[in-house]
């Protein structure tokens, strides 16, 4: 029998989750940055909104959900509310009629979630 080998085998779903991780992150800033600047009825209606809304969340995550964050949330806290951000980053996909792109998304985020409560990271 060759036990070793599952030690490796997950730190290859772990580092995947990782990947997973940062890629869900870009991608609610990406989705809040176009919703931003889909605002308004011109482009500079949404100017504010559109550089606003993801530095404000770049700055939150750093201050409570990044890996090493002085005042990061407690598992499940902290899951729950990346949860909740990444749905939200789906339905604003799903407003801006990105169907597929907002199923894809929302899919993600429930596996990214399961496998961090599941890891406890």
């Amino acid at each position: 029998m060759r036990q070793s080998g599952n030690s490796g085998d997950i730190q290859g779903l772990k580092a995947l989750q990782y990947l997973l991780a940062f890629l869900l992150e870009i991608a609610l800033l990406l989705t809040y940055g176009y919703a931003g600047f889909h605002f308004g009825r011109e482009f500079l209606d949404g100017l504010p909104f559109g550089i606003g809304l993801p530095l404000l969340l770049a700055v939150g995550w750093g201050i409570w959900m990044a890996p090493r964050a002085r005042k990061r949330l407690r598992s499940p806290w902290r899951q729950v509310v990346a949860l909740l951000l990444f749905l939200s980053a789906a339905g604003l996909l799903y407003q801006a009629h990105h169907t597929n792109l907002a199923v894809t998304f929302a899919g993600c985020a429930v596996l990214y979630t399961i496998l961090s409560l599941i890891w406890k990271n």
